[in-house]
């Protein structure tokens, strides 16, 4: 099953789960053990896949509300030709909105045989795009890789970032573009954007190192007057080579970076002139999008391999939002609060998800998922987005990160890219 073997290496990959530094306790013992876990499927499974099994039925057990393990335990059913697994983790993961194309259900379809119909069919649903969007602008492919995306209300513009020209662009309601920054080499790669209405402020996630052969720069976050261009770099400690790929605000000025390689989670206090570490380093596996919780004492985060975790900001304590039968959490990108929902981008999932999260009343548990909007045309390849008046979700609609996999690929022409405000859809329409 060539297809169910290429998306689960994908989902290996995205879920080698946690550095082996992590100190034993709360959620680093959850890491700890599943990665551990994991490991030991995945190397019993090399050699022997009907033995394998068993270790993925704790690895489940223990890591419930993963999209990725169930759809690499799948394959491995699929190959031991196990049929009452294959059918039982195929269920969750139908249950969860995974999907399968059409040519690897019928290979599920032939191992499973008669009464695998239904299952199978909603996993073809699950696959199917809708969702609306409407065009707010294109970015030529003189400018190519669009991130970062971020809203000035009072103005009615948003502001972009294009990661290989590291250019910081202003886009007007009318579509029109003004350059506001070109960065330096020496100061990396422009990725997550966040804008601070009331302090007139724009703040930009910049990553060191992207590409192999890029000469480094020195990551952080940069603050940045929009209206001239001023700006500043700030970083961690001397030496430090940061890869911040993601930002949020707190409503008090505060400002949280991600870095999407080491793990840590770093805060720069109002005016501050150096980030201090919330979250060492090592604790999570690749952090990426950030929202502040309403009333600002937690600040949940999206670990692309692992779900959904919650820092309390007070003493940078990290705890697992637990997910209901039914949903998952991985694969997520960028994350923000409305009202007391969570609406997240999960591009790591094919095909891509817009989602709104409920929680319960404590805000550790994600109590319901309501998919927004799925795949083509909506959300072909969505990156980063940004909430605009009464909520609209407006968002990068084709990063086209896809093309980077291969470094031929940057040297060839990019599409356009679309900025959109999604329309909420449901399946058939």
């Amino acid at each position: 099953m060539a297809g169910m073997r290429n998306r689960a290496c994908a989902a290996a990959v995205a879920l080698m789960l946690v550095a082996g530094n992590a100190a034993p306790g709360g959620a680093d013992r959850d890491y700890a053990a599943i990665r551990a876990a994991w490991a030991e499927a995945r190397a019993a499974a090399r050699s022997d896949a009907a033995a394998a099994l068993p270790r993925y039925d704790a690895l489940i057990e223990m890591a419930a509300g993963s999209h990725g393990i169930l759809l690499s335990a799948i394959s491995v059913a699929a190959k031991a030709r196990d049929k009452m697994r294959l059918a039982r983790w195929l269920a969750l993961f139908v249950e969860q909105g995974g999907a399968f194309p059409a040519e690897d259900c019928a290979e599920l379809a032939a191992i499973l045989g008669a009464g695998s119909e239904a299952v199978l069919e909603r996993a073809r649903e699950n696959g199917r795009g809708f969702g609306g969007a409407i065009s707010l602008a294109e970015i030529p492919p003189e400018l190519p890789l669009i991130e970062g995306i971020a809203h000035d209300a009072r103005r009615g513009a948003l502001f972009v970032s294009s990661v290989i020209d590291r250019r910081i662009e202003r886009v007007a309601a009318t579509g029109a573009r003004h350059t506001v920054l070109r960065l330096a080499e020496s100061d990396g790669f422009p990725m997550a954007l966040a804008f601070d209405r009331r302090r007139n402020t724009l703040w930009a996630a910049i990553d060191s190192a992207l590409f192999d052969g890029d000469k480094p720069g020195a990551g952080g976050v940069m603050r940045i007057s929009p209206g001239t261009g001023a700006h500043v770099l700030i970083g961690a400690e001397p030496g430090t080579a940061l890869h911040i790929g993601d930002i949020a605000l707190g409503p008090d000025g505060s400002v949280y970076a991600a870095d999407s390689q080491s793990g840590a989670i770093y805060r720069c206090a109002s005016d501050c002139t150096r980030l201090s570490v919330l979250v060492p380093a090592g604790r999570l596996r690749s952090g990426q999008g950030m929202a502040v919780a309403p009333g600002g004492k937690r600040l949940y985060v999206a670990d692309y391999s692992y779900g959904l975790l919650a820092v309390d900001l007070r003493t940078g304590a990290l705890a697992r939002v637990e997910t209901a039968a039914g949903i998952a959490l991985d694969g997520i990108d960028g994350i923000a609060m409305r009202g007391n929902k969570l609406i997240a981008i999960q591009n790591g999932w094919v095909p891509a998800r817009v989602i709104e999260i409920g929680l319960d009343a404590r805000g550790m548990t994600a109590t319901t998922v309501r998919v927004l909007a799925r795949g083509a045309p909506a959300a072909e390849e969505p990156g980063q987005f940004t909430l605009g008046p009464s909520g609209a979700i407006l968002m990068v609609a084709n990063s086209q990160w896809r093309r980077m996999d291969k470094p031929a690929a940057r040297r060839s022409p990019p599409d356009p890219t679309r900025l959109v405000r999604l329309i909420a859809g449901r399946p058939g329409h």
